[in-house]
């Protein structure tokens, strides 16, 4: 995953070389110049309402921080992530994990799993995209019904799942998730560490 734009591509390595002559590394919790310009960056495609940055060691700890600070503003605990997903191997992460990973790890509380579209193996008899699509919400809205509303601090999940296979959501899928999040007050991760 790491290594998408290429094994020893010159530029990276150049780009590594110069940053490692100015500040080989820095913990998390610490400002330095080219984080401050990366956090303008990703700022610049955040909605106008969001301000800041919040750096992590790697995609498992975004997760597990994500995840913390759902609970911290709904004051709710459950999060409802898929089947066929991966985000990390940490405790809360692997417990979000919809594939057997978990099995032997679910220590972590408050974790439920729903399906997600995939027409090619659908859950839900789909035909066509839209179809997968529109049955796949309906899916995640009765999750969050019989789970109750009140109870669910966050969706979790891979806009593209990466592990589980690449696969891309039909048209509406991803909109529908950020209505239904919306509508019932609660927090949408989308985990995109790949």
């Amino acid at each position: 995953v790491n290594t998408n734009i290429g094994h020893q591509h010159p530029r990276v390595i150049a780009a590594i070389a110069k940053q490692a002559t100015t500040l080989a590394t820095v913990a998390p919790g610490h400002a330095s110049h080219v984080r401050g310009r990366a956090a303008e960056l990703i700022l610049k495609h955040a909605p106008s309402n969001m301000a800041k940055v919040f750096f992590t060691n790697g995609g498992a700890d975004a997760n597990e921080n994500a995840i913390r600070m759902a609970r911290l503003h709904t004051g709710r605990d459950k999060v409802i992530s898929r089947y066929r997903s991966y985000h990390g191997n940490t405790g809360a992460a692997i417990v979000a994990t919809g594939d057997w990973r978990r099995i032997p790890n679910e220590y972590a509380r408050g974790h439920v799993h729903a399906f997600g579209p995939y027409l090619y193996r659908s859950e839900f008899w789909a035909q066509t995209p839209e179809q997968e699509a529109e049955r796949a919400l309906h899916h995640l809205r009765r999750v969050i019904e019989l789970e109750g509303p009140e109870s669910v601090a966050a969706v979790l999940l891979e806009t593209i799942p990466g592990t589980a296979g690449i696969l891309v959501p039909p048209p509406g899928y991803l909109g529908g998730v950020r209505a239904l999040c919306d509508q019932y007050g609660i927090v949408l991760i989308l985990d995109e560490v790949m």
